[in-house]
């Protein structure tokens, strides 16, 4: 029962992908290794000494070691440890790591625990009641997730089992519950389903069968509707290499005892009632996938290679991908990778290419022994197909980094190594027995790190200490950014470049008794790419009146990040409002794009034209200049040039992606120059597919009104309600609808508008303002009153409503008697 609970429970929690749920998986764990310990002694096969090898490597990755030990056998780790101390002033320390984060590579041990603990107790299981018994309760963990995706699914829930939404995501009923991510659901509803189709195979009762045919079915079906595009390739790489080994197998049977054979016509026939059932239900989706030329999985193969050279020989630690990633690649600047997407890259970066070679290699050995043996039931090759199918899809989508997926595949590893075969290769038979001691010994040991799981070790991981740091910014005395408590946290993350950031930030903001520049600057070794770290060391040089080194960092800043071109920008106009300052900012010809159009937007906002028009005629230099520079010079020329300006507004709309833009800038133009009737049959000539955009509708209804056509405006404004895609959406639009009633005084059609607005959104303060406007104008003192009551809840420091419903209660009140 232990063994059916631990194969199906961690799928279900969510694929244990917390630390929580990963606890419950040690206490099943410690129960294993108790349990094995008072039973027939376990001998150490090659799959156990695999995943013993596993934990003693990752054990030695977090114990504490000279710092010379760490500096000869990783220089990197070495150097970002000592970075994290040198941000706080302090001394390089003398003990280090292996691992340059602790609580991860804590977390990943754990992992290794359950693992062991359950190839060896579905070993024990197996011998005593065969391995169909483990075989079956992996199809029934398979169901069960199949079940609950598609009730997800035809339920339209936004919640995982309708009660929790995570943190890291935001869905739009589109769910891979009971895994969070629809990935690692594709590659365990894969493993499966494989073994689904080979117990029908194996099975020689039709009614039953049929059942387990029915079972591929839905999960195989229910594996299209995650999407997933590397899921669905393996998956049929996966189902057509099985349908080879029973050709293969079936020829041998036919060949050494005649005709027995198992049913071939009975193989493919799970895969097509999958594929029918996943495509039927998303055809369009999934073809939309496979077309969307979104490679970044296979290229981060590429972009990780750099850190094969940065930790050779020992790896960055289990569990430390996300952290050193973006000292090699730009992405991580905009993205955070968790993991590297792919099995062989994972593991090389976690452990080095030494051992992590190695480890490949002795599974590889493992599932080979097994595909290579002379006699291969259909059970087991569906197990071997799966095995492999699952070593294709971890080549692009990592899932079997959590123990949902992990959890099966172990299961079907500890069945293939069970299974009794005659195999014509000659390997050694060594078998080490390992006594109760050691059993009890490493029960004890998972019950060590569930305490740590359930007590410790979620307060201490990197998210959830990143999350607490963006909370702890806008207090001014905070005890998380005290320097003992940044110690710690610099001393278990020392790769991570948010929390230095954050710290750095804290102490630019409140300054105190730690420099914010060091930190900051450690922020920037760890994300070369990152353009906030930048920006802010930027604004720390300028506040202390180092222009020229301001300058280069608001300039990586904007080249890392064109956001922070406008921001930077802003800096340099609080010290210097004049163009000639700062006209050597930009130095390459990207930076004139980018920086010379961030000091026109930033000059022009505060009023400086003629500052800006310096910028912008450089800008109009270009080619091809800049829209926002077209956009400016085309205003300045709309009153007195409106000729002109159209040419540069026919620049813009010949831009990609700037098409309507231009358009209505068009019209804006013939509007400034007065001549509002040439910029209604501008908008009113515009093509097909750009009079459902919801910025053409609003300024083809303003133009209606001006030139006097209220009917066709208050149709115009129907039109962009009708084209809003949510209710608060609607709602703007309806208030709009008023707004064009009242100022053709229409004021009981504008307040019924607002009214009927604010149902959507009862809490709008602008909406409320243009209802008592409009119960003004109308004298409607019952409107009144009631939307000042609401105003003066929503606002009660804004003295104004509570004045005026101080005089209207004056109004109402009975003389004095």
């Amino acid at each position: 029962m232990v063994i059916c609970i631990a194969i199906v429970l961690p799928a279900l929690m969510l694929g244990t992908v917390h630390s929580e749920p990963l606890g419950v998986t040690l206490l099943l764990a410690a129960a294993l290794f108790i349990s094995l310990a008072f039973q027939t002694p376990i001998k150490l096969d090659l799959g156990g000494a695999l995943f013993i090898s596993l934990i003693a490597v990752t054990a030695l990755q977090l114990l504490p070691l000279p710092a010379a030990v760490i500096h000869i056998f990783s220089p990197e780790s070495f150097l970002i440890q000592q970075r994290a101390a040198n941000a706080l002033g302090a001394a390089s320390p003398s003990w280090m790591t292996l691992s340059v984060d602790t609580p991860r590579t804590t977390e990943e041990l754990a992992k290794l625990f359950f693992y062991l603990s359950l190839y060896w107790g579905i070993k024990s299981v197996a011998k005593l009641r065969g391995t169909d018994y483990v075989l079956h309760a992996v199809t029934t963990a398979g169901v069960l997730g199949a079940v609950i995706l598609l009730g997800h699914k035809i339920a339209m829930l936004d919640k995982v089992y309708g009660i929790y939404t995570p943190e890291q995501l935001r869905f739009e009923n589109n769910i891979s519950a009971p895994f969070i991510n629809a990935n690692h659901m594709a590659g365990f509803l894969s493993l499966c389903s494989f073994v689904s189709i080979g117990l029908a195979m194996h099975t020689t009762e039709r009614s039953k069968r049929m059942i387990l045919i029915a079972f591929s079915a839905i999960i195989g079906g229910a594996l299209l509707l995650t999407l997933s595009r590397g899921g669905i390739a393996a998956y049929v790489a996966g189902q057509l290499l099985f349908i080879t080994m029973v050709i293969v197998r079936n020829a041998q049977q036919q060949k050494n005892r005649g005709n027995e054979s198992y049913g071939l016509a009975w193989v493919p026939l799970g895969l097509a009632f999958s594929l029918l059932l996943g495509m039927l239900a998303a055809q369009d989706a999934i073809i939309g996938e496979y077309i969307s030329q979104d490679t970044k999985k296979i290229e981060i193969f590429s972009e990780s290679l750099p850190l094969l050279q940065k930790f050779p020989v020992t790896g960055a630690g289990r569990g430390a991908f996300e952290m050193v990633f973006p000292l090699v690649s730009d992405w991580a600047s905009r993205v955070t990778f968790t993991r590297a997407e792919n099995i062989l890259i994972q593991l090389l970066v976690d452990y080095g290419i030494p051992f992590g070679a190695l480890i490949m290699l002795g599974f590889i050995v493992l599932v080979a022994r097994a595909m290579l043996s002379a006699s291969i039931r259909p059970a087991t090759a569906a197990v071997i197909a799966a095995l492999i199918a699952g070593a294709i899809h971890n080549l692009v989508d990592f899932n079997w980094e959590i123990p949902g997926v992990a959890g099966v595949a172990v299961a079907l590893l500890a069945t293939l190594t069970t299974a009794k075969r005659r195999s014509p290769m000659k390997h050694p038979g060594w078998r080490l027995p390992l006594g109760k001691p050691v059993q009890l010994g490493l029960g004890a040991v998972a019950l060590l790190l569930a305490t740590l799981l359930f007590a410790y070790l979620p307060q201490r991981d990197v998210e959830h200490m990143q999350r607490r740091a963006q909370e702890e910014l806008s207090h001014t005395h905070s005890a998380f950014f005290t320097a003992n408590a940044l110690a710690n946290m610099l001393r278990e993350h020392p790769a991570d470049a948010y929390l230095p950031f954050y710290a750095g930030l804290y102490w630019l903001r409140h300054p105190g008794n730690i420099a914010p520049l060091p930190l900051l600057a450690h922020a920037v070794e760890q994300n070369p790419h990152a353009g906030a770290p930048h920006y802010y060391i930027g604004r720390l040089l300028l506040d202390n009146g180092y222009r020229e080194q301001a300058m280069m960092e608001f300039r990586l800043a904007a080249r890392n990040d064109a956001r922070f071109a406008r921001f930077g920008a802003a800096a340099l106009m609080r010290l210097d409002a004049r163009f000639s300052t700062w006209a050597a900012w930009p130095v390459t010809r990207s930076d004139k794009r980018l920086l010379l159009e961030a000091l026109a937007g930033a000059l022009a906002e505060l009023g400086k034209d003629d500052q800006a028009r310096q910028a912008d005629r450089r800008l109009l230099k270009l080619k091809p200049p800049t829209p926002g520079a077209l956009a400016r010079e085309a205003h300045r020329l709309a009153a007195e040039h409106p000729e002109q300006a159209q040419q540069l507004t026919e620049q813009l709309r010949l831009m990609p992606g700037h098409d309507t833009n231009g358009l209505l800038l068009t019209a804006d133009v013939w509007m400034t120059a007065k001549q509002p009737d040439k910029a209604v049959r501008i908008l009113e000539q515009a093509p097909p597919d750009m009079k459902n955009d919801v910025r053409y509708l609003r300024q083809l209804a303003s133009l209606y009104q001006a030139v006097g056509n209220h009917r066709s405006a208050i149709e115009t404004a129907r039109t962009l309600r009708r084209q809003s895609d949510s209710s608060n959406a609607r709602a703007v639009a309806v208030e709009f609808e008023g707004d064009l009633e009242r100022a053709q005084g229409n004021f009981h059609s504008a307040k019924a508008k607002y009214k009927q607005a604010l149902a959507m959104m009862p809490d709008n303060i602008r909406f409320l303002t243009k209802l008592l406007h409009s119960a003004k104008q109308t004298n409607d003192t019952d409107t009144e009153i009631t939307t000042l009551n609401r105003l003066v809840q929503l606002d009660p420091q804004e003295p104004t409503w509570r004045t005026m419903l101080k005089s209207h209660e004056l109004k109402i009140m009975p003389p004095e008697i």
